[in-house]
């Protein structure tokens, strides 16, 4: 199997920041030969403000599986190093379902604020929920968007796994030996007629001429 890219999903926040990808920083860290099977977020990082609560910071490091094993890619730090910094490492078996936020006017910026992670096993919360800010979604995904000091915006790409062409492949091997059956069978036609016609030949040499005696 492989992955393509499902979709991607809008950004939300604000304008500001330069552009982080997170699926462009995965890909540079595949070698000639290998292609990926899965990714998914194996530790969510994040810093809010020690005085007002608010998100200052969020990176995530992927998990990603590839035809040669297994790989850490750690994606970019969107925001600063500062504040509380608080860790999630899901389990193996826990995955990112969905994302949530708000974002708004922080130090005269508009930037993400407050995010939630809907996991397999239960919802983890950052940041702090202003009621004033707006809501956003984003499917389950790798993070891209745009940030400098804070959080600017948000946005995901959803990636899928692809299945190998099994039912082509298949179908192929199938048609092959319905073919090679089908030679068979003419052949083993061709021989059985063969030896009737030599059988019928025969009979009748012995019914009609073998007390035959020539005259002159």
């Amino acid at each position: 199997m492989t992955i393509t890219v499902k979709t991607i999903s809008d950004t939300y926040g604000g304008t500001g920041g330069f552009v982080n990808n997170d699926f462009e920083t995965i890909i540079r860290q595949i070698t000639d030969g290998e292609s990926i099977k899965n990714i998914n977020v194996k530790r969510i990082k994040v810093q809010t403000n020690s005085t007002d609560g608010y998100l200052l910071s969020l990176q995530f490091i992927y998990n990603v599986e590839t035809n040669d094993g297994e790989k850490l890619v750690t994606g970019a730090l969107r925001g600063k190093r500062t504040g509380i910094l608080q860790t999630y490492d899901l389990n193996n078996n826990e995955k990112v379902k969905a994302i949530a936020g708000t974002y708004g006017s922080y130090a005269g910026y508009i930037v993400v604020k407050y995010l939630e992670f809907k996991t397999s096993v239960g919802t983890r919360s950052y940041g702090k929920n202003d009621t004033a800010d707006t809501l956003f979604t984003l499917p389950a995904g790798i993070l891209f968007g745009m940030n400098g000091a804070l959080i600017d915006s948000l946005g995901t790409y959803v990636v899928v796994e692809v299945p190998t062409n099994s039912s082509s492949t298949t179908s192929n091997s199938s048609s092959d030996i319905t073919s090679t059956s089908f030679i068979i069978l003419s052949c083993f036609t061709s021989i059985l007629g063969f030896i009737v016609l030599v059988t019928v030949v025969i009979f009748l040499w012995r019914k009609f001429y073998r007390g035959y005696i020539p005259t002159f």
